[in-house]
């Protein structure tokens, strides 16, 4: 994350190391992938003991964190919508992208953790794996489109 962040400004500041740019970068465009990847089974080592023995409850306090991150990704888009006012912009798809935030991403990831661990419990290793292909597949395909 550091790598993408940075390095473009670092390389603009440093001439002298335009060589590494392309491979540093290269790899720098792994991070968002790499976060999810970590984000994803980090949730689950945390979240399948305690939903096989109680999934309603955990399912509950997973709905509340989600609402919760929910929110505060609405307020972090509040000078977003400030802006639009200001400029009386009432295009559909401007508001749309002001509201966008990478904690969307993750309200929606909670939201549907109980789903992913229903799943998940029925037999951990084979479901694991099928959604791991499934999602691979998935994301080929709409990337050639």
């Amino acid at each position: 994350m550091i790598t993408i962040h940075f390095g473009p400004g670092v390389f603009d500041r440093l001439p002298s190391l335009d060589f590494l740019m392309e491979p540093v970068l290269f790899l720098g465009r792994f991070a968002t992938t790499a976060f999810i990847i970590v984000f994803g089974i980090t949730i689950g080592y945390i979240y399948i003991d305690k939903y096989i023995a109680a999934p309603g409850p955990v399912s509950k306090k997973i709905y509340a964190r989600a609402r919760l991150l929910f929110i505060y990704a609405i307020i972090i888009c509040i000078p977003n919508y400030i802006n639009l006012v200001i400029q009386g912009d009432t295009n559909p798809s401007h508001w749309l992208y002001g509201t966008y935030s990478i904690l969307n991403y993750y309200a929606i990831a909670l939201f549907t953790l109980p789903l992913w661990l229903r799943f998940l419990t029925k037999s951990l290793v084979r479901n694991s794996l099928i959604l791991g292909a499934s999602f691979w597949i998935l994301g080929y395909l709409l990337l050639q489109l």
